[in-house]
């Protein structure tokens, strides 16, 4: 018996053994990426008409500089990812633009941390998976996003709290109802998850004290310098709508987009928008052609660009490693708070 058990168990090691070894044609795996390709871009397509595209380009904003503070804040997000990533990997990733590019499409189109695995997939392949120090890609592509939700959290709780004190935001939910109960579900989970990153930091960030506060930092300019695009590119077609307004339609997009597995979140903040026109001292219809208009030229962009990369291809990184931009993510052996 002792002897059929181990002959059976022989067997099934060398079968998976050859499991193990056994690689799929080539053609299967460029099957597979096309077949992703079109699910996305179909995906992206109709996202884009469900909204009704003929009634919204009737009513399109006629100022220039909506659309390119539209195109420089869509550029600037991706500019701080390429900035930290380089810092952290120790080279310069300017070069791999696009595939910073189809990684923002994915998260903010399709669903979160979809372009995160798609970005770590690249970053193994063209980066190698140990980085100086011995941290895996893993590890920093997870304290990244994890840096990055923080700061995010942070900024949208306390501008939640500042349009509290105004009264501003209560005016804006008596508009619309049914999203008081959205809002203040997002904001628990936002403050609930800032609390176990504060309580845990210690023991969830790989990397050092001195990089975490770098990053930590680029993300909180990040939000900043893009928070501030998107308000101007509201405000010049809108000019009589006060500041203090559009501080409140901010905070409700800062809250929306830290809900999680919303797709389209631009297009999901354009149907909230639409519902708090009658809030806003501006016609309403203005008010709906302008976040409707923002909604769909960010699955257009979304779909042009991820058309783009798919034909280019993100290809392979030229250029050697570089030096870190600063000491490196790795020689302060002090953890992020700490």
């Amino acid at each position: 018996m002792g002897t059929a058990w181990a002959s059976l168990w022989a067997r099934g090691r060398q079968v998976a053994g050859r499991a193990r070894a056994w690689a799929p044609p080539a053609w299967v795996g460029r099957a597979v990426k096309a077949a992703l390709f079109c699910a996305v871009l179909a995906l992206l397509v109709q996202q884009l008409w469900g909204v009704g595209v003929e009634a919204v380009l009737a009513d399109t904003p006629a100022s220039p500089w909506f659309y390119l503070l539209f195109a420089l804040r869509y550029a600037v997000f991706s500019a701080f990812e390429i900035a930290i990533y380089s810092h952290l990997f120790g080279r310069r990733l300017w070069r791999a633009w696009p595939v910073f590019l189809r990684k923002r499409v994915l998260n903010f189109a399709v669903v979160d941390y979809s372009g995160e695995a798609y970005f770590y997939h690249w970053a193994r392949r063209e980066l190698g998976d140990a980085r100086p120090g011995g941290l895996p890609v893993f590890a920093l592509v997870k304290d990244v996003n994890i840096l990055s939700s923080a700061a995010a959290m942070i900024a949208t709780l306390a501008l939640l709290a500042a349009v509290a004190g105004t009264g501003q935001l209560s005016r804006a939910l008596d508009a619309a109802p049914g999203l008081e109960g959205t809002l203040t579900w997002a904001a628990a989970a936002a403050a609930l998850l800032l609390a176990l990153f504060l309580a845990f930091r210690g023991r969830v960030l790989s990397i050092s004290g001195a990089a975490a506060r770098r990053v930590f930092a680029l993300h909180h300019a990040r939000l900043a310098v893009v928070s501030g695009l998107q308000v101007v590119q509201w405000a010049v077609v809108l000019p009589l709508v006060d500041w203090a307004t559009w501080a409140v339609f901010l905070a409700l997009y800062m809250a929306m987009t830290r809900l999680p597995l919303v797709p389209a979140k631009e297009l999901a903040f354009a149907a909230v928008a639409v519902a708090l026109a009658g809030a806003v001292a501006a016609p309403e219809s203005a008010v709906s052609a302008l976040f409707l208009v923002n909604g769909v030229l960010m699955q257009a962009t979304n779909l042009g660009l991820f058309a783009l990369t798919g034909v280019t291809g993100s290809g392979q990184l030229a250029g050697t490693p570089g030096e870190p931009a600063s000491a490196g993510p790795l020689d302060d052996g002090g953890k992020f708070g700490h």
